[in-house]
């Protein structure tokens, strides 16, 4: 999704089609909501650019890259319910860390 970014609009749009089909939530024999196929989540939510070195670099971002575009991607499959959760980055985004090591 890293390249579909920069369209967060088609990249919202097919990352909500595609949970919605592994999902299912949207199934002929799920009329009621009730269950879920599979629980479909998202992996490093935002500004995951470090391949090497990625739990002690920063990826710096400016708040607008971190607020109408990186996590716009994931955000239509959450409001419809077909993304249930996210994994976020590893390392720091602009100095923060982002998850914590055990």
């Amino acid at each position: 999704m890293r390249d579909l970014r920069r369209t967060p609009y088609l990249a919202a749009t097919m990352v909500n089609e595609m949970a919605t089909g592994v999902s299912g939530i949207n199934a002929e024999e799920n009329k009621d909501g009730f269950w879920q196929k599979a629980v479909v989540t998202t992996k490093h939510f935002t500004t995951y650019n470090a391949q090497t070195l990625r739990t002690t670099t920063s990826n710096n971002a400016s708040a607008r890259t971190l607020m109408e575009y990186q996590p716009q991607s994931a955000l239509k499959g959450f409001e419809s319910g077909a993304v249930s959760g996210f994994m976020s980055s590893y390392g720091r985004t602009n100095g923060i860390r982002i998850s914590f090591p055990r």
